[in-house]
């Protein structure tokens, strides 16, 4: 029986060993977290920022070696670290929890668009897994590794719109980049970008007033549109759409979430762990918001990046700075264990085959 696990970050390390284990034949895939989108300003001068980047997809096959009664392993809830470059802190790791000095699998999270230079957009490793050090006590080849789509790039002008969030790698190919804004004045956001490669396509580029579509996943649609100061979700992977701008007082913006199950083949959990029948994919990018440019209190909200891996969509600049202010989130990442369990023995009970099965999650 072939059995499929799920790890995310509400699963605590380490791993047990499930009893019907067989190390030969069994994969690990996952992807990073997402990237956290920046932080815009208010004022006369007040900006949009970039978005978060969307996280590399990393596939490994077993080599050598023997699996331990218990295995490490790290699943951060959403990237946050303040470095467009800094794709390791949250990356999903097996076999280790030390990204930089373990001996592991690593697949790299989404950079933040949060530190200097300011309001730039959070950048994608471009590697997008690898392996940290010499992972022991299982020895893994790298079979397929995916990068993240950059985030998309806020245009440095006064009450510019937010950038979209870049979608995540995934097993058929890479993220594609978040929109980027434009320097209208009360301009719109940039929409999010889609995931997993295939006929995926970037996020949709701010034009004047009006937020950019979302891109499409994998399949060549999802991608979210038709909104105006609320963007549409995608959906199957593709990114959410960003909201225009507007000099409405008081005029609320929000970002569309990226869409979910972003894989041209999902993963289903039938492990009887806590995600059973679960089915999860890759994720595109949040939208971006437009800005408003009226001297009203109002509120903000960037798109959230899609499970799993996609990056936050940011919102824009504001004139005024009452109301709230939201950064899209990155989403957590994931780790899927594949393998090919061994026959349970059978027993005859009256002239009858039985078979003693014991449940592989523990």
């Amino acid at each position: 029986m072939t059995t499929v696990v799920f790890l995310t970050s509400a699963q605590t390390s380490p791993f047990s060993i499930p009893g019907d284990w067989v190390d030969a034949g069994h994969t690990i895939e996952g992807v990073g977290a997402g990237g956290l989108s920046g932080v815009g300003s208010t004022g006369t001068g007040g900006k949009g920022c970039g978005g978060g980047a969307g996280a590399g997809y990393g596939k490994y096959t077993y080599s050598s070696g023997a699996m331990g009664s218990t295995t490490p392993f790290a699943v951060t809830v959403g990237a946050s670290h303040g470095n467009a470059s800094d794709q390791t802190t949250d990356a999903t790791l097996w076999e280790t929890t030390n990204p930089t000095a373990g001996n592991g699998l690593r697949m790299y999270a989404g950079g933040s668009a949060l530190n200097s230079p300011a309001f730039s957009p959070g950048n994608a490793n471009g590697t997008g897994a690898d392996q940290v050090g010499t992972p022991s006590p299982i020895v893994y080849t790298t079979t397929t590794a995916q990068t993240g789509g950059n985030g998309g790039t806020n245009v440095i002008s006064n009450l510019t719109g937010g950038g979209g969030g870049g979608g995540s790698g995934g097993p058929d190919g890479n993220g594609q980049k978040g929109g980027d804004t434009n320097s209208t004045s009360g301009g719109g956001g940039g929409g999010g970008g889609g995931s997993d490669g295939g006929s995926s396509t970037a996020g949709g580029n701010a034009s004047t007033t009006s937020g950019g579509n979302g891109g499409n996943g994998n399949s060549g649609s999802g991608g979210g549109s038709g909104g105006t100061t609320t963007g549409n979700a995608g959906s199957n992977g593709g990114g959410g759409e960003a909201s225009d701008g507007s000099g409405v007082a008081g005029q609320a913006l929000v970002g569309g979430a990226g869409g979910t199950l972003g894989n041209a083949t999902d993963w289903t959990d039938n492990s009887g762990g806590p995600h059973n029948g679960e089915t999860s994919g890759v994720g595109g990018g949040g939208g971006g918001t437009g800005a408003n440019s009226n001297n009203t209190a109002n509120n903000v909200t960037g798109g959230n990046g899609a499970s799993f891996g996609g990056g936050g969509g940011s919102y824009g600049g504001k004139r005024n700075s009452g109301g709230t202010s939201t950064q899209g989130a990155g989403a957590s990442g994931l780790i899927v264990i594949t393998y090919t369990g061994t026959t349970p023995p059978a027993i005859v009970v009256g002239g009858t085959h039985r078979f003693l099965y014991r449940r592989p999650w523990r």
